[in-house]
């Protein structure tokens, strides 16, 4: 089978990491720098600039207008609800979910398609025109799920909307809080025991750019994947599935001493985290540490033994790759 490169889709449906990410603070050091700097991979240090600067809360006069005079409605609950129903009665609610496209808020008002980012993107900023206060939510998924595009394997994140203020009782399209309400356009409630965590704008934009990143990496365009991920962890440093995307680009290019730099880095922010156990032992065994990376073989094997999204998706990349009988033991393993 040929090499997997293990990539954290940093946002929608499904997956994210211990929250010891939101509340350790990083400042990036010379060693840091280094690795952002993209030299050891192209020759020469790779540049934010060489990325577009976006704003997913991008807003436009269409979308002011949608909202029109939503904002004079009282109470609060009022607005809540009446910006719903128009969303409900324009399509929005319809089946357009897109678990690969990541879009601005402006981009996903118009083609009304879109991951749970792109919504809420989408939801943050009508919501705040609509006087309301909206703020982005992760979801700390308690079964991660993985998903094959192109060559890479992804686990994925949620994300939300909390909006502080209106009663949701009635849960005819959120779910009941007692201080507001969360708002979700997942087709499906991702786990409705999670925990979640109001986040703030600047990380959520992080996660956008993380997510643009994984998409160029996917389409080959390596430098403007690497200039993306760059932005995300300037933005925020202390997020380790960024350092994994790190760290799982320069394995790809073998540049282990590299790769395990990365790794380590979000090991000291999550130390519970396993995402990117996979990637160390590979290094590890590249670099000639064998027995460390013998430790990590047996820790992967457990988890993914016990991860039947890992295991379904791995049946996809058997079946793309024609090795039918291992496809149907993979997923042999995965609904057992």
């Amino acid at each position: 089978m040929k090499q997997i490169v293990r990539f954290v889709l940093s946002v929608c449906v499904v997956f994210f990491f211990g929250c010891a990410g939101l509340t350790n603070k990083v400042e990036l050091s010379k060693p840091h720098m280094r690795l952002l700097n993209g030299a050891a991979l192209f020759g020469e240090s790779v540049q934010v600039s060489e990325s577009t600067a976006l704003d997913p809360l991008q807003i436009n006069d269409e979308m002011r207008a949608f909202v029109g005079d939503i904002t004079s409605a009282k109470p609060q609950t009022a607005r809540y609800r009446k910006l719903i129903a128009k969303l409900e009665r324009h399509g929005y609610y319809d089946e357009s979910y897109d678990p690969t496209l990541t879009s601005s808020a402006s981009e996903t008002f118009a083609s009304k398609k879109g991951n749970c980012l792109s919504y809420t993107n989408m939801f943050v900023a009508l919501a705040r025109v609509a006087n309301l206060d909206a703020q982005y939510q992760l979801v700390h998924m308690r079964f991660p799920s993985w998903d094959v595009q192109g060559r890479l394997l992804i686990r994925n994140n949620h994300i939300n909307v909390f909006v502080e203020g209106p009663s949701c009782r009635d849960r005819g399209y959120a779910d009941y809080e007692a201080s507001g309400c969360t708002q979700d356009f997942n087709l499906i409630d991702p786990d409705p025991e999670a925990r979640t965590t109001v986040i703030s704008d600047e990380y959520a934009k992080s996660l956008f750019y993380a997510n643009l990143s994984v998409k160029e990496r996917i389409e080959g365009n390596d430098r403007i994947a690497f200039s993306y991920l760059r932005r995300a962890i300037e933005l925020v440093p202390s997020n380790p599935d960024l350092w994994i995307n790190l760290g799982a680009m320069y394995g790809r290019f073998d540049l282990h001493k590299e790769a395990l730099a990365s790794y380590e880095i979000a090991q000291l922010l999550d130390p519970k985290e396993r995402a990117m156990l996979s990637g160390m032992e590979r290094s590890l065994r590249a670099i000639g540490r064998v027995t460390e990376a013998d430790v990590y073989a047996r820790k992967i094997k457990r988890y993914r033994l016990s991860n039947p999204y890992y295991l379904f998706a791995m049946a996809e990349i058997a079946y793309q790759d024609g090795a039918f009988k291992e496809s149907l033991q993979s997923i042999n393993k995965a609904l057992r």
